[in-house]
Order: structure tokens, then C-alpha cells, then sequence
């Protein structure tokens, strides 16, 4: 109390000289927030038995925000079942409210009135966000990174029809043309890519990009002239008339962005103080500079409160003074020890160091908090760091309190249920043409996979900056993997004369290319020993068009596509060996090939072979051999595609070796330990949201249906 009561103290000192007279009246109860309550009153600690209930809770909620919301929100439906309150009863209080707010309204839906109040407004419009973005950009330079964000904003998302696939390939594009800042630098790439779609350049390497991605590549390049023209608009130094200024506006708006009515209102309600202002300057002409500044202030001195339902609601506020009421429920989030108490970092020259600490301040408010909750006081953090994994301690003063946290795996999460990520609906239609590159990244990745083409979730990417940087200093991997594979085929020294303009400059370039003669030279031994002649070895694509197999270009082979049962495979087949084919990536023998297992089958089912080999640079000296009825396994295989699709597969590379051969008991207890060792981001972020790992229900639905897609690969020596 002494800790958590100091601003209290100070400000009864400030009122000692005028008349006063206590008017709390402590209504005693038999429940440990009661009892806790009475002995911060009378500045005494009960000896008695400790009470046993739920009317103080801790919660340890994991390490993400969205986790601690869907906690608090089936407790507080468990308390409203429970004790009949109303939701407006209920009081909810974070040190900032800001960052919670857009998970809340994501949370919450419709399941419960609620309000936040104050929210910055700001945060949560994005046309105004996406405005503030452009106009940056269009002040500075070209960054990449920038146009990125310019391009992921919902309204320009929408007005522009981007998909997350388009996105993602546009990213992929801009990193191979090595796109950086600047106008130059976008000029250049564009022309890259459209050189290595019209294939008039041999050395302008685009993945991803080709003949049936044209449309797409239009569509980036009339985008990016758009922004050209507006940029070259708002960033000239000509003055206009507010009126003309305020026409442009809106059209960039009308041409750019596609908002929601609710967005619209910050916007709308700036024009009108525009034109309202143009009244009054009919001739005056203004620089961009000054209404932008302007602009700017007005979005981020806007704050409002979401309100859907005033009555009878949730409220949902910042722990600040004036939010805290008397309440049957209180419930705290975020309480982390870096998040609260405040800290404030003063020098000599603060003048606001006389000011009262936050931290003083934080302390009180908690303390008004205990005593404003009537029956239940609920507590939660989020106990491990989402950027390190590491532990995270819970605030310092409500340490004191000795409460023992209620783990988040105790607790039943409605928006956990494992069916959130192995569901059982099926497809609405299963493909007739499937495409190899498909077939191998579900091979490869399944979860990734899933989440791709089913769910429609792309992970955020790293700064694309940041990658072209580090290949400054570095080879990247596509480029090194390119280069090694052509070497097989003539002498190292010969092609790295040609492709120089690939290698980093200076030191690290010629440390790149010692590394590429190393290696090539190794792959040359492995090849030798696998009796592969290097002339030998090509590449495959599967058209429709095409009746019988013909050459197509260097090291390039075109071919019938395939039939299986009702299902076309096109597509592009690399690294073919007539025995088999050559792999860069590495690992067990079993899980190389349940990666690269279509492959394979695609292959033996092309030359009509039934054994065939799976050769790893990256692996052992010899060859993993099987013998297959490729025909029939590629029609297991292909079930298989379509269920993965349907319910996450449960052959990722952590969990491959085990869940094929071992009993579910034993890998079961492998399975969490597997994944906190997996560094795949996309593997991690579905392990976070389904923890725990429904073990039983995914052995059930997936053993069987595995070993029998499986079979040959089970039972061969591996």
C-alpha cells in the first residue's frame, strides 16, 4: 500500500487543511478479492487459511494480444452464464487500449455489445492511413518497401482488385528485378520483367513470371504509371487555389482507393474545411506542402469511440484516470512488467520532471482498480515474448500479490477448437488440371500450403530492402542453386565468366565464386559416383499443346501432359536424370521423399519405369532407390492433394520420420517437442494458434489414409 498509494497520500496533503469527513463505507464479503480488499484497508494481512475461488484470477495468456482477447472473452461469457450481470457491468482495462482495439472488434463480433473508448482515430481508418502513405511517398522516394505497404492497404487493395497471391508474386518480381528506391531503380526492374516475360534477354531471370502471367504484369505496370502521375502531381513545387487543390484530392481518391462509408467521413469532413477555406481565398495559392501538413494533423488529432451498442455494453478503456468506475468485474489485460507500471526517461532539461511519475500514477490507478471491483477481479499478461519465445515476468506490483497464474492451456478457448485448423468441410470442387509447381509446394509444405490456397493467409514477408541488402553481401539461394545446376553441364570457370553480373561485388563476390568452384566440384564427384552422365540430365515441361516429345532449348525437353484417371498434370519437371532425379535440398531419406514424392511418381509415370531414385546433393554419396506401380501411387498421391486441402496434412517436415513409422503414443510425445524446434514461420504460426496440438483427432483422421498413400515408401529401406 505504501508502494501502490503515493499519489493518494500526496493529494490528501494538498486538502489536510479543509474540513473533511470519510464517507467509505466497506461492505465485507467471504471471497478472497473481498478479503484482499480489507486488508489493504486496515494496512493488515490475515493469517486464516488461504480462500479458495475464482473472484481474483491471474492468466498467463501465451504471447499474443489476439490469445489474451479470446481468453477474456469466454471468460467473460462463462461469468455472464454464471452470475446473471449484465455486459455493462463489466469494466475491462489495458495500459493502452490502442493496440487492442482492432483485435477486439475482430474478437468480439457480434457475440457481445461493446464500446472503446477513446481510440485514436487514425489508427483505425484506413483511407486516411493509406493517404498519410501515399503522400510520404510521394515527398521522398520510390522505397520498395513503402509501395508495398501502399499496396497491402485495404482501399488501395480493393480499388486496384489485389489479391494476396497477386501481392505476393508482385513481391517475388520486384526482389528478382532487384527493385530497390528510387524512380530509376523501378524503371530499370520494370523493363527486366518485361524482358524476361518477352524472353528477349537470356540473363533477365524473373520467377514466376511468364506468358500466363501477363495480365497480372500489366496490371502492375498501368499501377505503378498511375502513381507516377499523381506522385509527380502532389510532389512539384506549383502552387494552386485551395478549390483546385481540393478537386485533386479527390480525385486521387476516386482513382486510388475504394474505402468504406465509415472511412470516408475523416476525408469527406477535410474537403469541406477546404472548399469552406477556398471561399474565403478565392486567389490565394497554396503550396502542397502547407495542406499536407495540415492534412496530416487532422487525421492524427482525430479520436473517437467505437461504439456499436451504447447500452448495456462492455466497456473497453485505457487504465488512465476517469476510466476506472465501480464494477461487479474488472478484468486488466497486458499487464507485462515493460508494459506497466509506465516508465519515463527524464533528463536535466525536462521540465516535465516535476510532473507526477507514471509509474506513481499506474500504481494508484491499480489500486482504485482492486477497490472498484465488487465480485471479480481478473488479471492477464501474455508470459512468453513473441519475438524471442523467452519468458516475460508479469508486472512488478502485481507480483506482491502472490497470485498463482492459470495457464492458457487450462483454459477453453472457443476460437481454439482444433477443427479451426484441421476442419472436415469438404472442397466445393476438386481441379481436373493440376499444375506440378502446386503439387510440389504442397509436397514440400502442406501447412503453407493450406494456408496459401485454402484459408488465403500470406504471411507478412521481411523488408524486401533488407533481403536485396544482405544479397549485396551474399548469393542468393535460387541464383547459387541455378548456377550449380548449369555447372554440371559445362566448366565452371566458363560460366561464372558469363554470369559475373551475378556474383556480390568486390570480396564478397570472389568469396561467392570460391564457394560455387567448391561446390561444383563436389556435385561433379556425387554425379560420378551416381553414374550419371551430366549431358544427361534436363529439364521437362508438360504441355497440353504438345503430341510427342521434342527438344524445346538447351537442357529443355517438352512432352505430353500427363492423364491420370480424369486428372491433367502440366507443368515444369527440373532436374531430370534418367534414373531418377537430382535434389539440392537434404534431410532423412523417408522425408526427402515424401517432399519431393509427386515428383518422382511424375517422373517414373513419363519414362514408364517402376524404380526410380531420389540423388541429394546435400545428402549421402548414394541414391534413396523405390520401387513403385507409379500409375497407382500417383493416384493415391493425388487424394491425398485434394484431402491436404481440406484438413491441415499432418506430414510436415518436423513431423514426416515419426508419424509414418512409429505408434501415435510415441509420436505424440515427439509431436510439441518437434515444432518448437522447427524454424518454418509458417509451421509456427498455426502451432501458436492451435496449441494444444489435437494429437488424437489428427492420428485418427490422417494414419491410415498415410501409410496406405505411403505404402511403397514405408516398406522400402529407407
Amino acid at each position: 500500500l505504501a508502494n501502490w498509494g503515493k499519489i493518494g497520500r500526496q493529494t490528501i496533503r494538498h486538502l489536510e487543511e479543509l474540513p473533511s469527513q470519510e464517507a467509505y463505507e466497506f461492505e465485507p464479503g467471504n471471497k478472497r478479492l473481498h478479503r484482499l480488499q480489507q486488508e489493504l484497508l486496515e494496512l493488515q494481512t490475515e493469517t486464516g487459511d488461504a480462500l479458495a475461488d475464482d473472484s481474483i484470477e491471474l492468466i498467463a495468456a501465451g504471447s499474443s494480444r489476439l490469445r489474451e482477447l479470446q481468453i477474456l472473452r469466454d471468460r467473460l461469457l462463462a461469468y455472464f452464464k454464471q452470475s446473471g450481470a449484465d455486459p455493462a457491468e463489466v469494466l475491462v482495462l489495458a495500459p493502452d487500449i490502442k493496440p487492442y482495439a482492432p483485435l477486439i472488434q475482430f474478437v468480439f463480433g457480434d457475440e457481445m455489445p461493446y464500446s472503446i473508448a477513446p481510440i485514436d482515430g487514425f489508427r483505425s481508418n484506413l483511407l486516411a492511413q493509406g493517404l498519410c502513405l501515399f503522400f510520404d511517398l510521394a515527398g521522398g522516394s520510390w522505397d520498395a518497401d513503402r509501395i508495398l505497404e501502399l499496396f497491402e492497404s485495404g482501399p488501395f487493395r480493393k480499388k486496384q482488385n489485389l489479391s494476396a497471391e497477386d501481392l505476393e508474386l508482385f513481391r517475388g518480381w520486384m526482389k528478382d528485378a532487384r527493385v530497390r528506391s528510387g524512380w530509376e531503380s523501378w524503371s530499370d526492374g520494370l523493363k527486366r520483367m518485361v524482358l524476361a516475360l518477352a524472353c528477349l534477354s537470356p540473363d533477365e531471370e524473373v520467377r514466376g513470371l511468364d506468358l500466363g502471367q501477363a495480365e497480372r504484369l500489366e496490371r502492375l505496370l498501368e499501377m505503378i504509371e498511375k502513381l507516377r502521375l499523381f506522385f509527380d502531381l502532389f510532389r512539384s513545387q506549383e502552387k494552386r487555389s485551395l478549390e483546385e487543390w481540393g478537386g485533386k484530392l479527390n480525385e486521387l481518391v476516386k482513382e486510388l482507393f475504394l474505402p468504406e462509408e465509415k472511412e470516408k467521413e475523416l476525408f469527406i469532413s477535410f474537403l469541406r474545411k477546404i472548399f469552406s477555406a477556398a471561399k474565403k481565398f478565392p486567389e490565394t495559392l497554396f503550396s502542397w506542402e502547407l495542406l499536407h501538413s495540415l492534412f496530416v494533423d487532422f487525421c492524427k488529432s482525430d479520436a473517437q469511440s467505437y461504439q456499436p451498442n451504447l447500452w448495456q455494453a462492455v466497456q473497453f478503456s485505457s487504465l488512465q484516470p476517469g476510466s476506472i468506475r465501480p464494477a461487479k468485474a474488472i478484468f486488466l489485460l497486458g499487464m507485462e512488467n515493460d508494459a506497466f507500471p509506465r516508465k519515463r526517461s527524464s533528463g536535466s532539461f525536462d521540465w516535465a520532471a516535476s510532473a507526477p511519475d507514471p509509474a506513481d500514477s499506474d500504481r494508484y490507478l491499480l489500486l482504485q482498480a482492486i477497490f472498484a471491483a465488487k465480485e471479480r477481479l481478473s488479471i492477464s499478461y501474455c508470459h512468453i515474448s513473441p519475438d524471442d519465445g523467452k519468458p516475460v515476468e508479469l508486472s512488478l506490483p502485481l507480483q506482491e500479490l502472490k497470485l498463482a497464474p492459470l495457464p492458457v492451456n487450462s483454459l477453453s478457448l472457443q476460437e481454439e477448437k482444433p477443427s479451426c485448423f484441421w476442419p472436415e468441410k469438404p472442397l466445393a470442387e476438386r481441379k481436373k488440371i493440376l499444375d506440378l509447381k502446386d503439387l510440389a509446394a504442397l509436397a514440400k509444405n502442406p501447412w503453407k500450403f493450406f494456408l496459401q490456397k485454402t484459408v488465403g493467409i500470406y504471411l507478412h514477408e521481411e523488408p524486401l530492402f533488407s533481403e536485396l541488402r544482405c544479397q549485396e553481401f551474399e548469393l542468393p539461394v535460387y541464383t547459387k542453386r541455378e548456377l550449380l545446376f548449369d555447372s554440371l553441364s559445362r566448366p565452371i570457370e566458363d560460366l561464372l565468366k558469363e554470369k559475373r553480373h551475378l556474383l556480390p561485388p568486390g570480396v564478397f563476390g570472389e568469396g561467392a565464386q570460391a564457394r560455387l568452384e567448391f561446390e561444383s566440384n563436389e556435385w561433379k564427384e556425387k554425379l560420378a559416383g551416381w553414374k550419371i552422365d551430366p549431358k544427361e540430365i534436363h529439364s521437362i515441361h508438360f504441355s497440353p499443346r504438345c503430341k510427342t516429345s521434342r527438344t524445346l532449348k538447351e537442357g529443355w525437353i517438352e512432352a505430353p501432359a500427363l492423364r491420370v484417371g480424369e486428372i491433367e498434370i502440366r507443368g515444369d519437371l527440373p532436374g531430370v536424370a534418367p534414373s531418377g532425379l537430382l535434389l539440392q535440398s537434404g534431410g532423412t531419406n523417408r522425408s526427402l521423399a515424401v517432399r519431393h514424392w509427386p515428383l518422382l511418381l511424375v517422373h517414373l509415370l513419363h519414362f514408364g519405369q517402376n524404380k526410380g531414385a531420389l540423388y541429394s546433393f546435400q545428402g549421402s554419396a548414394k541414391g534413396a532407390v523405390f520401387e513403385i506401380d507409379a500409375k497407382a501411387a500417383l493416384e493415391r498421391w493425388i487424394a491425398y492433394f485434394f484431402r491436404a486441402q481440406e484438413s491441415l496434412s499432418p506430414l510436415i517436415t518436423p513431423w514426416i520420420d515419426s508419424f509414418l513409422k512409429d505408434d501415435f503414443h510415441e509420436w505424440s510425445q515427439k509431436a510439441d517437442e518437434a515444432l518448437a524446434q522447427e524454424k518454418d514461420r509458417w509451421i509456427g504460426w498455426v502451432a501458436l494458434r492451435a496449441d494444444p496440438i489435437p494429437c488424437q483427432k489428427i492420428w485418427e483422421e490422417w494414419s491410415a489414409f498415410t501409410r496406405e498413400t505411403f505404402a511403397e515408401l514405408i516398406d522400402a529401406d529407407v
